[in-house]
């Protein structure tokens, strides 16, 4: 059995990692710690313990995280990192740019497959109908983040300054690459029935200028549900103003009735895994931890055999679905009137 790496061993194969290739470990170490080459040999060969304050200047000097190598050290360690749209910055530009930046990043790893366990509407499909967008974003600031300065305000159609114009275009550049990333969705009737009640909640608080506007809403949505009817039927994802075209087979979309889903996503790539838990609507921890990541993997693609696949078979299961949802949506419609 492979003995386990010390703490040490780990943090100076780390460093070796960072500095050039052609460079002196012994040479940095001196550095960092103001100490003779003799010393460092020592404490790079273990013989010498470092001390925490020579932990803390090495870290700190290769911008090393002390959490990830005691993550490798012990399986069960598990480290995340939180990040997303906080109460305490609500800048939405900043947060759309770093979900772009996420999925450009995945799209060029060549991500293989992103199984995605779905308890809310991914906004990554939503974001590509401004109006969509619109609603989430201040529906987030208003209701979620109670922002002072929507106290009073109510829900428009139109965007109203520079700054949602240039967060409406991130978010279409979020859904156009997110269509091009391969997904495996689990869908349950509670993922549909937040977001439609979300804007009925409005409705009644009325929190539209005016009932058009609600009804213009409701519309949106039942154009965002005829396109992701027509991508599952298709088997891949693609732009609402891009009409089909040749493309790979990138969307496998489930319906599970049995389990209610978490807001979970595990990427797996050629040989490795990384895990998002969405929470909080806005807010998701992040890990790199193989062994979480693959064990979580491992309960998605079990769900995925306990659920339906909807995606280009099972046309009668998929109409059932879609046609309860603009069932749903024809009653809100309904009432609005």
């Amino acid at each position: 059995m492979e003995a386990r790496r010390t703490f040490q061993e780990l943090l100076f194969d780390k460093i070796k990692e960072i500095i050039p290739s052609h460079e002196s470990l012994p040479n940095y170490i001196t550095d960092v710690l103001d100490i003779g080459v003799d010393g460092a040999y020592r404490r790079i060969r273990g013989e010498t313990p470092l001390k925490i304050d020579e932990i803390i200047k090495l870290s700190s000097a290769f911008r090393i995280s002390l959490d990830e190598l005691t993550q490798e050290m012990y399986a069960e360690t598990v480290v995340f990192h939180p990040a997303g749209l906080s109460e305490a910055k609500l800048d939405f530009e900043a947060y759309l740019q770093n979900l772009l930046d996420i999925l450009t990043q995945i799209h060029h790893r060549k991500v293989s497959q992103a199984l995605f366990s779905v308890k809310d509407i991914p906004v990554f499909h939503l974001f590509q109908i401004p109006e969509l967008a619109l609603f989430k974003m201040f529906f987030w600031r208003k209701t979620i983040f109670n922002a002072p300065e929507l106290e009073s305000e109510i829900f428009e159609l139109n965007v109203r300054n520079e700054k949602e114009k240039r967060c409406i275009d991130l978010c279409y550049r979020i859904a156009e690459k997110y269509s091009l990333i391969p997904t495996t969705e689990i869908w349950n009737s509670e993922t549909v029935s937040s977001f439609i009640k979300q804007i009925g909640y409005y409705v009644d608080a009325g929190l539209f200028r005016t009932p058009n506007d609600a009804l213009i809403l409701c519309e949106k949505v039942e154009h965002y549900f005829t396109h992701l009817k027509r991508q599952a039927e298709l088997g891949y994802k693609f732009m609402i103003d891009n009409p089909p075209q040749n493309r790979v087979e990138n969307f496998n979309f489930y319906y599970n009735d049995l389990v209610l889903n978490d807001n979970t996503i595990v990427l797996k790539y050629e040989e490795t895994y990384e895990a998002f838990i969405i929470f909080h609507n806005t807010e998701y921890l992040h890990t790199t931890n193989q062994a979480f990541s693959r064990k979580l993997a491992q309960g998605l693609e079990n769900s995925t055999r306990k659920s339906e696949l909807i995606s280009k078979v099972a046309e009668r299961a998929r109409n059932r679905f879609f046609n309860e949802i603009f069932a749903r949506i024809s009653e809100l419609k309904k009432s609005i009137r």
